[in-house]
């Protein structure tokens, strides 16, 4: 009988989350893989509504439940905040971790092969130096962009990377990062005007930087 209710009042998500935070349960593995069953396909819905691309779909939804694992004894059932609300936003950080090291593989990618800057809004002024003495100088470039980008907030960086790196028109990075358009020009045209300003102290033009014409 006492077994009986005790599966009946760990039955639903929140009677799971519960059972797994009081640590005495018996059949706490049990619990565990049944939670986990249910935040993996919640977790899936919402990563492919973000966009993962289907080869980074195991690999986030990996990172999403050993957060969720960790994160499990602070979580408070009655908080406002719902248990999927709560899955839901460490699904959407844990992507925007794994984009955020994607384009730093990629763009460290370049700076070995001294293409950092090849179609993007970055231009290395042609001085009839050598290839390696160009190369040099692109990877310098792109250091004291890093810099200042590192300086900024999240948002404004990553619009900016968009912009440049990506070359996005303005509509599609308002609406990868859930802002509306003039925000995005704002941010871009300000980080430009501070980026020529920082690069112009360490001898660089303003065609360092593109004029944006997007």
């Amino acid at each position: 009988m006492a077994a009986q209710k005790r599966t009946r009042s760990t039955g639903s998500t929140i009677g799971l989350v519960h059972g797994l935070q009081q640590g005495d349960a018996v059949d706490r593995e049990e619990m565990w893989r049944r939670l986990i069953d249910k935040v993996e396909d919640r977790v899936r819905a919402v990563l492919v509504k973000q966009g993962v691309p289907s080869h980074l779909l195991d690999e986030v939804v990996v990172a999403v439940t050993e957060k969720v694992w960790a994160g499990l004894p602070d979580y408070q059932p009655q908080a406002r905040v719902s248990f999927w609300s709560w899955v839901t936003r460490i699904a959407k950080n844990a992507w925007l971790d794994v984009a955020r090291k994607l384009k730093r593989d990629r763009r460290n990618q370049r700076l070995s092969s001294g293409d950092s800057t090849s179609g993007s809004g970055i231009v290395v002024a042609d001085s009839g130096a050598s290839p390696p003495s160009q190369a040099g100088r692109a990877r310098e470039l792109i250091a004291l962009i890093e810099r200042v980008l590192d300086g900024v907030s999240a948002t404004k960086s990553d619009a900016w990377r968009l912009r440049k790196f990506e070359q996005l028109d303005y509509e599609e990075i308002a609406a990868r990062l859930k802002m509306q358009v003039p925000s995005v020009r704002s941010i871009v045209c300000r980080l430009d005007q501070e980026m020529r300003a920082k690069l112009s102290e360490k001898g660089y033009g303003d065609e360092a930087v593109a004029s944006d014409a997007g």
